[in-house]
Order: C-alpha cells, then sequence, then structure tokens
C-alpha cells in the first residue's frame, strides 16, 4: 500500500503498476492491517482509478472487522468509497460511519 500511496501522492498514473498492484494484493487484504487497507483505496481513489475486485475485497474487509479501524483509517476508507463507484458495498459505508460514531 505504501508504494500506490507513493504513486498517488506523486500523480503517477501508470494504469500497468496500479492494475497489477490490485491484482496482488485483492486475494491478500485479510492480511493488511486496517491502515494500509485503507490507504490502498485511497491510492487508487486519489489516482481516479477503478478496480471493481478490489474495491469489493476492500469492502469485504471493511464489513468483516469495523473495530480494527480506528477514526483515522475510518474516515480515509469512507473518503475512498464516496470517491469510487466500481464495487462499493453500502454495508461496508455504514459499516465505517458506524465505527466513526464509536471513535
Amino acid at each position: 500500500s505504501q508504494t500506490l500511496w507513493a504513486c498517488a501522492k506523486c500523480g503517477v498514473r501508470k494504469n500497468e503498476l496500479l492494475l497489477a498492484a490490485a491484482s496482488a494484493a485483492a486475494p491478500q487484504l485479510s492480511r493488511y492491517d486496517a491502515q494500509s487497507v485503507a490507504t490502498l483505496a485511497w491510492s487508487f481513489a486519489s489516482l481516479d482509478t477503478e478496480h471493481g475486485p478490489l474495491l469489493r475485497a476492500v469492502c469485504a474487509e471493511a464489513v468483516s472487522r469495523p473495530a480494527d479501524f480506528d477514526a483515522a483509517s475510518a474516515s480515509q476508507l469512507l473518503w475512498a468509497l464516496s470517491r469510487l463507484r466500481d464495487g462499493v458495498s453500502p454495508l461496508a459505508v455504514r459499516a465505517m460511519a458506524a465505527r466513526l460514531r464509536e471513535v
């Protein structure tokens, strides 16, 4: 997620790199900490890059373990979900919004 964060901060829009990273990350997201999940989603949203399978995996993580997200990572993920469309789960949005009310 840190490499993609750097790409997003620098505005690097290498679709081959983004798609390869998304394809590699999606099946491994359960191993990522919540901040890394949020950062990955933020990176794609910042670059206006859609990747449905990755976003569905991110949403699944948000729904399955909302308590892992602190205020910063929940806010970051909610922002990313508001910018992306392909695969956004309303359940994930509700889970992160509820989490923000708790923290």
